[in-house]
């Protein structure tokens, strides 16, 4: 009887132990895929508003410029912020 219930509370904290694993990989996968790149645009945009200001910047193709330099200056996959117009 005793070694059925110790057998019961191995398997019990194996299963803690899986979840709590699987759990710590999905946090890491959000915060790696989803959180980490928002803060990167928000602060790559940030630095093309100043800039915007402080040099009078309107160019679409230049605020492009800039803010795909700061994406690949953090690593990230450069994209366009402003859209032109065909």
């Amino acid at each position: 009887m005793e070694e059925k219930q110790k057998k019961r509370e191995l398997k019990i904290t194996e299963k803690h132990i899986i979840i709590g694993l699987l759990t710590l990989v999905l946090i890491g996968w959000f915060y790696w895929f989803q959180y980490k790149p928002m803060v990167i645009r928000k602060d790559c945009i940030k630095r093309l508003r100043d800039r915007a200001k402080t040099e009078q910047i309107t160019l679409d193709y230049t605020l492009n410029m800039v803010y795909r330099a700061c994406l690949i200056d953090h690593g990230m996959k450069p994209e366009d912020v402003v859209q032109s117009n065909p």
